[in-house]
């Protein structure tokens, strides 16, 4: 079932050998957010780039070939021709024919959290965004508290840091920021000096078998660490901090140092007073939906604190930003039914976010719909009832077919099944069709939201 590759875990050493001068470097995959950011990066050092991509977005191609970086469309043996080494992302195929060239050339290949954390070993302070949930929004988040700050910070993340903007920042102060990937352990490449952890609990279980996997790995993470963010609230999966590091914790309970208090909630915007300690900070007032976003913000601020930031700059920070592309992002009118884009893909997102649509749907009167495409068979099969429980929250559940990314479906799951699980789910065969059936119920005062992490975004361009 498992089509993917494996991180390289390579001592910083061997890569200093190789990355010391310039080389000529192949980046395998280089249309992803995280690769072509690095591939960007790596030019900026005096390395020569080339990249490679099965079918890179016309945006990634512009952007690449601003900073004269050539990108061929497919996949073959021949790109690794006059390459020092090569660059490869998880969801290239370990039968690549650029990877199996240069394993039998002797070229040394490197996984891309490799490289990330190589570049970021260049940093004083390196701020590392872990959990299963919410990395991306809490990234931004930060990023825009620091650039706030004066810091001017190097920023990776797997998501735009803003609308129509890029998913990095090349900064020159002392500060790198990155999203910290679990998947397959890549966050273990990095070596944060701020470590934070938003949530820990089962996913990618085509990799991580068991809970006690997660626990091992997220300990791995934050072992070494200075400081260490992580939440008040019991996470699925029991953390406890590294002895040595120290630690802000963050939530809503009264034991938390950096937490909300009076609450309140406009049409799912949330308002909170943050609190530091005993002393109160100010009043933030969100401009996006959800309580989880809440917990994000506090996240953020806590671990600007960490960077020694003026809790006061994290708060006007929070209140100016207005969110990350397709996490509950809203995307206009359809027929008079209002348009969101979100993200998730795990049951857990899925709560989170149709409980804070729901919310804004409780003031209009509206009904809510969701438009969901699960993403890959292994976390459909896995976490098969619990989807099934969460999509119900929806008044109107459309399910397109599950996107594949890199696996083969050896468990028989499908979103037919899945949709005749849910009692208001109806399966759609095509986007096409989920457009149709959209059309045809909701009416005026409604509110459609189109979720997932595949290829169902594509539906805009349907309505």
């Amino acid at each position: 079932m498992i089509m993917s590759l494996s991180n390289t875990f390579t001592q910083k050493s061997r890569m200093q050998a190789v990355f010391g001068r310039p080389r000529k470097l192949l980046f395998v995959g280089i249309g992803g957010i995280g690769m072509h950011a690095l591939a960007i990066m790596m030019t900026s050092r005096g390395h020569t780039v080339i990249g490679t991509d099965r079918s890179p977005s016309p945006a990634v191609v512009a952007g690449l070939a601003a900073h004269g970086i050539p990108l061929y469309t497919g996949h073959s043996a021949a790109h690794v021709a006059g390459c020092d080494a090569l660059v490869y992302t998880l969801a290239v195929s370990p039968e690549s024919p650029e990877l199996v060239a240069a394993q039998q050339a002797g070229i040394p290949c490197f996984s891309r959290a490799d490289i990330l954390g190589y570049l970021m070993g260049e940093a004083p302070t390196r701020v590392a965004v872990a959990g299963m949930h919410g990395k991306s929004t809490v990234t931004a988040m930060l990023a825009a508290v620091l650039q706030a700050a004066g810091k001017d910070p190097t920023v990776v993340s797997g998501a735009p840091l803003s609308a129509g903007g890029a998913a990095f920042l090349q900064g020159k102060g002392d500060i790198f920021l990155a999203e910290a990937c679990e998947y397959r352990d890549s966050f273990l490449c990095l070596d944060p000096t701020v470590a934070v952890v938003l949530n820990a609990e089962l996913e990618h279980t085509d990799y991580f078998r068991t809970e006690s996997d997660v626990r091992r790995s997220f300990i791995a993470f934050m072992q070494g660490a200075a400081s260490v963010i992580l939440p008040t609230a019991p996470t699925r999966v029991p953390l406890s901090p590294p002895q040595g590091s120290e630690v802000f914790t963050f939530g809503t309970e009264k034991e938390a140092f950096v937490r909300a208090e009076n609450f309140d909630n406009d049409q799912g915007a949330p308002t909170f007073d943050l609190y530091i300690g005993e002393k109160k900070q100010g009043r933030a007032q969100l401009k996006l939906l959800g309580e989880h976003n809440v917990q994000n913000a506090l996240a953020a601020c806590a671990a600007a604190l960490a960077c020694g930031i003026d809790p006061s700059v994290s708060v006007k920070a929070l209140c100016d930003f207005t969110g990350t592309p397709m996490r509950l992002e809203e995307k206009g009118m359809r027929r008079g039914v209002r348009l969101y884009a979100d993200y998730a893909h795990h049951p857990t997102e899925i709560r989170a976010s149709l409980a804070a649509l729901r919310r804004v749907t409780a003031k209009t009167g509206g009904r809510l719909f969701c438009l969901f495409q699960p993403h890959t068979y292994s976390r459909t099969a896995s976490f098969f009832c619990d989807f099934a429980d969460a999509l119900s929250a929806a008044d109107r559940v459309i399910l397109a077919d599950i996107y594949a990314a890199r696996e083969r479906n050896e468990s028989g799951v499908s979103s037919e099944v899945l949709a005749n699980s849910i009692s208001r789910g109806v399966y759609a065969a095509d986007l096409p069709t989920a457009v149709r059936i959209l059309d045809k119920e909701a009416w005026d005062g409604d509110l459609a939201v189109i979720m997932g992490a595949g290829d169902i975004h594509r539906i805009f361009s349907l309505l």
